[in-house]
């Protein structure tokens, strides 16, 4: 999906794109990759950074994996293990390691944490995405009869956050994770603060902006 995004996004900005509709798919990028992966799937389902409400969680979900196209249980088990083997030569997705081949998840390392995937099947929620990955993959595939809104309302600005999801692989060096710029956070929707993150993986309170999206999100179950 990543490559064919390419020449789709441009022939639909060129030739079918008003104002509202590139308004419509910044809006749907946020949805998908701060609220769905940045803030739900990384923070509060893998980090524990605190519980949603099940409605909450059940939309948020969803958003997190149309953005992501994985389900919250194999997103989780990749990302652990990144943070358990990170810079070495098993982090799944090691920039030092894997070079150019950190843009493509399908080229990433197979390694998962078995224990955070157990964990989040016993979470209804994370399960039921997890048990009819496929069929809930071919839901937008219904979109098609609206060519426009499947265009700027899901295919774009999806494509907009796996390709912002492989950019957050390259805030690591040879040092190590790294502090970011203020820019590398937009276009990664929060992950420009990711040497605290790394120190501190289950507090946010270091990271900026995200910090409070995610307080708003988990508030229903934190009073």
């Amino acid at each position: 999906m990543q490559i064919i995004s390419i020449p789709i996004t441009t022939w639909a900005l060129l030739t079918q794109a008003t104002p509202i509709l590139v308004a419509a798919t910044l809006f749907m990028f946020f949805m998908y990759k701060c609220l769905g992966v940045v803030a739900t799937y990384h923070r509060i389902l893998c980090h524990r950074v605190g519980k949603m409400n099940p409605l909450v969680q059940i939309i948020c979900t969803a958003l997190g994996f149309y953005g992501s196209l994985l389900s919250p249980v194999t997103w989780a088990g990749v990302h652990i293990d990144h943070h358990k083997y990170v810079d070495t030569d098993k982090d799944p997705h090691s920039a030092t390691h894997l070079g150019w081949r950190g843009w493509f998840s399908i080229l990433w390392k197979d390694s998962v944490d078995l224990r955070v995937m157990a964990r989040l099947k016993r979470d209804s929620i994370s399960n039921f995405f997890h048990e009819y990955y496929y069929s809930l993959l071919t839901l937008p595939l219904l979109l098609l009869f609206w060519p426009k809104i499947f265009l700027f309302f899901w295919f774009i600005p999806a494509s907009m956050s796996l390709w912002s999801q492989h950019v957050s692989v390259y805030n690591h060096d040879e040092t190590g994770a790294k502090e970011m710029p203020w820019w590398f956070g937009v276009l990664t929707m929060g992950e420009h603060h990711h040497k605290w993150h790394h120190d501190h993986p289950n507090d946010t309170s270091g990271e900026g902006w995200i910090h409070y999206i995610t307080k708003a999100l988990t508030y229903a179950d934190s009073r």
